[in-house]
C-alpha cells in the first residue's frame, strides 16, 4: 500500500505551461518521461511560473491521466525569517515581503509612483507657502479705526487665531520639505 501511495506523488520539472479554458496545463519531465498535469494554486494567487521550476505532481484517484501540480522554484525564494511571507516575480526584481515586526517591504520599479507623489508634494508645498503668506499678511495688516491705524489682530479679535494657523503652516512646510527629500532619495 505504501509503495502505491509513494508512486502517486512525484517531483518533476516544468517544461511548459499553457492556458486552457479553465486551468493552466503543464508539461513536466519526470525521470525522462513527459507528464501532463493541471496547475493548482491557493485561492486568489495566480502565476505563470518559468520553465524549469520544480513541481509536485499528485495523482487524483491513483490515475496518471488525472494529475495536479503544485509548482514552486526554491532557487527564486527570497530570504525570510521564520513566520514571514514573501511574494516575488521571477528574478526577484519585484517583491512584497511581510515582516514579523509589521513592516511591509516593497521592491520594484517605482518611477511612476514616485513622480506622481513628488508632483503632489510640490503642489502641497505651494499651497502651504501661499497660506503662510496670506496669514502673515493678515496678521501684519492694519485697519483704520477711530483711534487711528490699528493692527488687525487688535482691531478684530477673530484675527488672533491666525497666528496659530501661521505656526501650523510653517510646520507643514517643514514636514513637506522633509517628505520631498525622502521621496527624492527613493527615485530609481
Amino acid at each position: 500500500m505504501w509503495e502505491k501511495f509513494k508512486s502517486m506523488i512525484k517531483i518533476a520539472v516544468l517544461k511548459s505551461l499553457t492556458d486552457g479554458e479553465v486551468h493552466q496545463v503543464g508539461t513536466f519531465d519526470y525521470m525522462g518521461m513527459e507528464q501532463k498535469a493541471v496547475m493548482y494554486s491557493p485561492y486568489g494567487l495566480y502565476s505563470n511560473p518559468p520553465d524549469d521550476s520544480y513541481a509536485i505532481l499528485a495523482q487524483v484517484g491513483g490515475s496518471e491521466s488525472r494529475q495536479v501540480a503544485f509548482i514552486s522554484d526554491p532557487r527564486q525564494r527570497p530570504t525570510l525569517a521564520k513566520g514571514e511571507v514573501g511574494l516575488q516575480v521571477d528574478g526577484g526584481k519585484m517583491s512584497v515581503l511581510l515582516h514579523k515586526d509589521g513592516t511591509i517591504e516593497i521592491k520594484g520599479e517605482t518611477k511612476e509612483m514616485v513622480a506622481v507623489l513628488s508632483s503632489f508634494i510640490d503642489h502641497a508645498k505651494d499651497l502651504s507657502t501661499n497660506l503662510q503668506s496670506a496669514v502673515t499678511d493678515l496678521i501684519s495688516a492694519t485697519v483704520p479705526t477711530a483711534l487711528g491705524p490699528q493692527s488687525l489682530s487688535v482691531a478684530i479679535p477673530w484675527a488672533v487665531p491666525a497666528t496659530g494657523l501661521l505656526a501650523k503652516a510653517t510646520t507643514n512646510i517643514t514636514d513637506i520639505n522633509n517628505d520631498k527629500t525622502d521621496l527624492d532619495t527613493m527615485k530609481v
